[in-house]
């Protein structure tokens, strides 16, 4: 049995606030809260939540992946450094993932699920 897929995913780029870990390309939890200016204050306690909920280790994800914008600068930054201090050393990977290229990915499997 081969090793399961683990992604922490961060987003923060609008007033929307979400950390959640996938495993094998489906989502298995996620925190979400739709509240402006509170992204420093609950992003890294999500991503913490998530792992402990799952007892997962940093060590044990396979990528962390961060909205890329565009978006609220600020919000960017705040995410992109959770990121960047959980990938320090090279494990797990970095993933910037561009928002415009994610809404796009979305709509095109959607509309191939109808055909």
């Amino acid at each position: 049995m081969s090793k399961p897929t683990i992604i922490l995913s961060l987003e923060s780029a609008g007033n929307i606030c979400s950390a959640s870990i996938s495993i094998n390309n489906v989502i298995s939890a996620t925190f979400s809260v739709y509240l402006a200016n509170k992204h420093d204050k609950l992003l890294a306690e999500f991503a913490k939540r998530l792992l402990n909920d799952l007892d997962i280790s940093i060590t044990e994800l396979d990528a962390v992946a961060v909205s890329a914008g565009p978006g609220s600068f600020t919000g960017l930054r705040i995410s992109g450094s959770i990121a960047k201090a959980m990938c320090f050393g090279g494990t797990p990977n970095l993933i910037a993932v561009p928002n415009l290229m994610a809404f796009a990915y979305n709509c095109y499997k959607n509309i191939n699920k109808k055909r």
